[in-house]
């Protein structure tokens, strides 16, 4: 605050954080009481950008799918809400195309109803039975009441779940039930929602289930050849890849974060999720030592707070953090 013209001419040009300042990379430093890293979610890491112009390896990249034709098909590697995102914009834009969508599960997100979804109150089985009675109970609640309505009940108290679990019951939800819980907590928009079931109805978007074997681009496209979950699997092929598997976290590769863990500043958490942090968001060292002067906020924050997305969960870290600092 106290130097915004320098902090805007400078924003992705950090080289460091040392303490009690920020270090650019042209050699200049911001003083400071504390650092918050903020910084979004990270490009997806799957599709390796600039092996070949026929792959968009980073969706959100200004002009990234400026090259795809109004008539062009294209190949989709992920179904969550960045390929909801990519064939918004490319419908918006004109785009008749068709689509076809690849992802493990071939999931896609849920959409909301269309009147507001009351919470429903989770009973006790669900706060603190082992994990798998857990998921039994809100599947059965789901049945009698409505996924929405369940889900909606969970909200509020994600984070407190989370924490309280331990590295081997976190490790089982990322691996088994992470991709279920994504599709139904966030959710699209009900138009959204009716625009996506409306490619799929008309034959532009299909979604197709299994794992990625081998990406081969040309200079006249992409061929994409994946192994099905049952059955044959034929190759598949098109002008384009777009790569929409979501942010590639990697906090031991990113520029800004992995000098902070070899330094021993900062630890990975158990399941690599992201930076190790203590309930007040304040990052801990290789010892588990909290930082009081180095905090993180939003996605780069998931391995502790899980639920560190959406608007209202952010917001409420942010309060946290802003009364750390006060």
């Amino acid at each position: 605050a106290a130097r915004p013209d320098l902090i805007r001419r400078h924003i992705g040009d950090v080289a460091a954080i040392d303490d009690g300042a920020v270090r650019l990379c042209d050699g200049s430093r911001i003083p400071a009481r504390a650092v918050v890293l903020a910084t979004g979610n990270p490009a997806p890491k799957t599709a390796e950008a600039g092996t070949s112009n026929r792959i968009i390896g980073d969706p959100w990249a200004s002009g990234a799918l400026d090259r795809i034709g109004m008539d062009d098909d294209v190949l989709i590697v992920g179904t969550g809400l960045t390929m909801v995102d990519m064939l918004l914009m490319l419908r918006g834009r004109g785009w008749r195309g068709r689509a076809t969508a690849l992802s493990r599960r071939g999931l896609m997100p849920r959409a909301h109803g269309d009147r507001p979804d009351p919470p429903l109150e989770p009973v006790p089985a669900m706060l603190t039975a082992p994990a798998s009675e857990r998921l039994k109970v809100a599947r059965s609640l789901a049945r009698d009441h409505g996924w929405r309505e369940v889900m909606e009940g969970l909200r509020p108290i994600t984070v407190d779940l989370w924490a309280q679990a331990d590295i081997a019951t976190r490790r089982r939800l990322v691996r088994h039930l992470r991709p279920f819980w994504d599709v139904h907590r966030h959710r699209l928009a009900t138009v959204i929602g009716e625009a996506m079931d409306r490619l799929r109805d008309d034959g532009r978007l299909t979604v197709v289930t299994g794992r990625v074997c081998a990406i081969t681009p040309d200079d006249h496209g992409v061929r994409l050849d994946w192994r099905a979950r049952r059955g044959e699997a034929t190759p598949l092929i098109a002008p384009w890849l777009i790569d929409c598997t979501g942010p590639g976290h990697a906090a031991d590769a990113d520029p800004l974060t992995a000098p902070l863990i070899a330094s021993g500043r900062a630890r990975l958490d158990s399941l690599r999720l992201g930076l190790d942090l203590d309930p007040l968001g304040r990052v801990l060292d290789r010892e588990g030592r909290s930082d009081p002067s180095l905090f993180v906020l939003g996605p780069p924050s998931r391995a502790a707070f899980w639920e560190s997305i959406a608007v209202p969960d952010i917001r409420q870290r942010i309060e946290h953090v802003a009364s750390s600092l006060t």
